[in-house]
């Protein structure tokens, strides 16, 4: 049946849920300097007290934010290659399924035909 769907399916489903995952971890780290927090205060966020989190935020410079920035659109780009790439690996596969489809009924119809004809060469042989 429809094998080769089945198995492009799920290599898409894996890609695309990998990219969700590294779209969740850029969103965090864009939260993360959207309140001018050094990158490690993310996993201690309940236990900085606000005093402390004042302090934090001067010690991320305007440099750290910008590479920061910098590596987030550097993860972005190669997340949008791989969703074009996706989309151009979709139609290839789409239309490779369409020509093994039709190669398919071509066979059966041949198929079809050739029994036809051994069928009546074998009913001949008996006469």
């Amino acid at each position: 049946g429809d094998g080769g769907g089945q198995e492009i399916n799920a290599v898409v489903r894996r890609i695309i849920l990998n990219l969700e995952d590294k779209i969740m971890v850029l969103e965090k780290k864009i939260d993360a300097m959207a309140d001018g927090r050094p990158k490690d205060a993310l996993r201690s966020k309940e236990d900085i007290s606000p005093s402390h989190q004042h302090s934090a935020s001067c010690y991320q410079s305007t440099e750290m934010q910008e590479a920061a920035v910098q590596s987030i659109g550097e993860e972005l780009s190669v997340m949008t290659e791989a969703v074009s790439k996706l989309k151009q690996d979709i139609s290839v596969s789409k239309v490779h399924i369409d020509e093994m489809t039709e190669q398919g009924q071509q066979n059966l119809e041949l198929a079809s035909r050739l029994h036809v004809l051994v069928q009546s060469t074998a009913l001949e042989g008996m006469d």
